[in-house]
């Protein structure tokens, strides 16, 4: 059982966004997007996204880390009634509408398969990781210098970077910079 460093954990988001955007990338004919802290677009839209749960048993915490990744198909369309929804959606695709000319897409299996391999194996290297060059690496995949509209408040906010423990700076309209420690964009 690997332990990660509580120092490390809030890497953990930013890792499995990158390992899906590595791992399709040969399947597809456009770079993937990371957009903080875990999903993946092609094409401005949405393929994957994770979430990951936190449990304690005693002293020891497990952390639960689910994927969705499209691969055959994608949703149309998104319920509206919910305030977590935008009236008008982020867009989603699968890899299926993007892959490369006599390529053949694994199965669900296959990738779940080699997904979960490269996350036990990033996870189980998470403690001698250099969160400063592993940040730069996931910077080169991200959408920085992309503008967002924050959830909550319908605010603008435009990102600018990221730091070392997975925070994102972002800059108002107004010119105020801040940090922001979870997902709050649509």
């Amino acid at each position: 059982m690997e332990v990660i460093p509580l120092t490390k954990v809030t890497l953990l988001p930013l890792g499995v966004g990158l390992l899906i955007a590595e791992t399709i990338q040969p399947y597809v004919g456009c770079r993937p997007i990371l957009k903080w802290p875990n999903d993946v677009l092609l094409d401005h839209k949405k393929i994957a996204g994770t979430l990951i749960e936190n449990h304690r048993v005693g002293t020891q915490d497990f952390w639960l880390v689910g994927i969705g990744l499209n691969i055959q198909s994608s949703p149309t369309a998104l319920p509206t009634e919910n305030k977590d929804f935008r009236p008008i959606p982020r867009r989603a695709t699968c890899l299926q509408e993007y892959v490369l000319p006599n390529t053949t897409l694994p199965s669900a299996v296959e990738l779940g398969t080699t997904l979960a391999t490269k996350l036990r194996v990033w996870s189980s290297n998470l403690h001698q990781l250099d969160a400063v060059k592993f940040i730069e690496i996931w910077k080169a995949w991200s959408d920085i210098g992309a503008t967002y509209e924050i959830r909550e408040t319908g605010e603008s906010v435009r990102i600018i970077d990221i730091e070392a423990d997975g925070q994102l700076r972002v800059e108002t309209t107004g010119g105020k910079e801040r940090l922001l420690v979870a997902d709050y964009f649509f």
